[in-house]
């Protein structure tokens, strides 16, 4: 699929996958495709649970708990053995606000062109990542735009 993406569309859009995925598999696999059929670099958006915590464990279960059916979803399970994960919880980009800035960081160095961000926990946890999340918008993140949505 990611050949024929890169061979005929602008790009891909890839739910629970890490940054050893996203440089490892997805990004060279649809880049060489695209080149190979004299297209332009393609996109790569990456969607993700995102939470500004002082609790990342507390965060994760919370994402394992609403979202753990994903990891016996074949599409998925794929992906998670490339990140060498064992589930979607391992995958959430969470901590405090310098902690995100460099798991978001490692997504744009792997080749994410966009991150839709999706932010999650009590209306604190949401209001910080929301803010943090603002911030990074407004900022020079380099090749990576960051996009929120709500869940």
């Amino acid at each position: 699929m990611l050949g024929i993406a890169g061979e005929l569309t602008d790009g891909t859009v890839a739910t629970w996958t890490g940054p050893r995925t996203l440089s490892g598999h997805i990004v060279p696999t649809l880049t060489s495709a695209a080149d190979a059929a004299g297209r332009p670099r393609p996109e790569v958006v990456t969607s993700l649970p995102v939470a500004v915590t002082d609790d990342a464990d507390a965060a994760r279960a919370w994402v394992a708990e609403r979202f753990g059916a994903a990891n016996t979803m074949p599409s998925y399970r794929a992906m998670l053995d490339h990140e060498g994960v064992d589930s979607v919880d391992q995958l959430v980009i969470a901590g405090d606000e310098a902690q995100l800035e460099l798991q978001i960081g490692r997504l744009a160095d792997a080749g994410a062109t966009e991150l839709i961000a999706v932010p999650f926990g009590d209306p604190r946890q949401v209001d910080r990542t929301l803010d943090l999340l603002a911030a990074l918008t407004t900022a020079d993140t380099g090749a990576l735009e960051v996009v929120v949505t709500r869940s």
